[in-house]
């Protein structure tokens, strides 16, 4: 299954199936994006930028097999940065605060489930 399949399947069903009314789309684009090229490395870079930011022990929550750790949309920004946020909420003409939001949101599950044996799979 591709990364954006995978993504966009789970954030449908966190949302109970309502993945296509508006919102939901919104949400699994933005995190979607962010996965696949928002940062250099794709999911493994982003991983790499919040480790280095000091959300490593989040990180190793959502690779490992216990449960995940919340993360804050206000790490998410001070781990990524507002002008790496803005770019990415340019593109989707949002503001910068609901691309963190949904981060925050979906990241944790998503990592997870695209780590059933602790290691990050691509596809």
């Amino acid at each position: 299954m591709a990364l954006m399949d995978m993504v966009l399947n789970l954030i449908k069903g966190a949302m109970g199936g309502q993945g296509q009314q508006g919102g939901g789309d919104m949400l699994s684009n933005i995190v979607t994006q962010m996965l696949q090229n928002g940062v250099s490395g794709g999911a493994g870079g982003l991983l790499q930028q919040l480790e280095q930011a000091g959300l490593g022990q989040h990180v190793q929550s959502w690779l490992g097999s216990g449960q995940n750790m919340p993360v804050e949309a206000s790490q998410i920004t001070n781990a990524l940065g507002s002008s790496q946020l803005g770019e990415l909420a340019a593109k989707f003409g949002i503001s910068p605060d609901m691309v963190s939001q949904a981060m925050s949101q979906y990241l944790p599950a998503i990592i997870d489930k695209m780590s059933p044996h602790g290691t990050l799979q691509s596809h």
